[in-house]
């Protein structure tokens, strides 16, 4: 579902703005391609930085109700926090436009990324599972603004002509390879040090997409 609306949003401003849409499937197919991709530091910057921003984002999923558990949540209220976490991901997805009219691509980014660590370190503490669920917008602003912003941000990093080469590489190596990468971890963390642990360890990721970021 976050997929799908991740492509409308997309679709709507790539329609609006036009430019990188177009893609000649001829320069993409000649040999070399990666080797030219890879040599534009700021696309691999981007690439490290969404791997340690969208793994832990992506598997919070996975080990919500962990921590959730372990704080004296129950089952229902596990499913309804994520529902809401879900559902609030839509209008900010609508909204990403215009919100970052007011700021530039690259800080929303950084504000996004800031909110991320810091929601993750919180988890980390125990809160309340009241609290927990009462600040479920807050995955809405952090995967509504980091999915859609990010990509253009790719789009905008790296040659025209490479677009269409640089998002799939991105979708696999930053969303699938670093979604894989903290589960297997979380899975060993969560054993021994719990639902909290999981989630120090999310936020410490985090921080190290912001100095990343940060540094590029």
């Amino acid at each position: 579902m976050t997929a799908a609306f991740i492509l409308i949003f997309i679709k709507k401003d790539s329609q609006k703005q036009g430019s990188y849409k177009e893609v000649d499937a001829l320069d993409i197919s000649k040999t070399g391609c990666y080797k030219d991709l890879f040599k534009n530091k700021k696309y691999l910057a981007l690439l490290a930085t969404a791997f340690f921003m969208l793994g832990p984002t992506l598997a919070h999923n996975t080990y919500f109700g962990f921590l959730y558990k372990d704080v004296g949540g129950t089952v229902r209220g596990i499913g309804l926090a994520l529902l809401l976490m879900v559902i609030s991901e839509m209008p900010f997805m609508a909204w990403s436009e215009r919100i970052c009219r007011k700021f530039t691509l690259e800080r929303m980014i950084l504000i996004v990324m800031i909110v991320s660590a810091i929601r993750f370190i919180w988890y980390s503490t125990k809160p309340d599972p009241t609290l927990l669920t009462l600040t479920f917008f807050i995955q809405g602003f952090v995967n509504g603004l980091f999915l859609v912003e990010m990509v253009k941000y790719i789009a905008k990093t790296v040659n025209q002509s490479m677009v269409s080469l640089a998002l799939p590489l991105y979708t696999a190596l930053a969303s699938n390879c670093g979604t894989i990468t903290c589960q297997l971890a979380g899975g060993i963390i969560v054993q021994y040090y719990g639902g909290a642990g999981v989630y120090l360890f999310f936020g410490l990721l985090n921080t190290i997409a912001i100095i990343i970021y940060l540094k590029n």
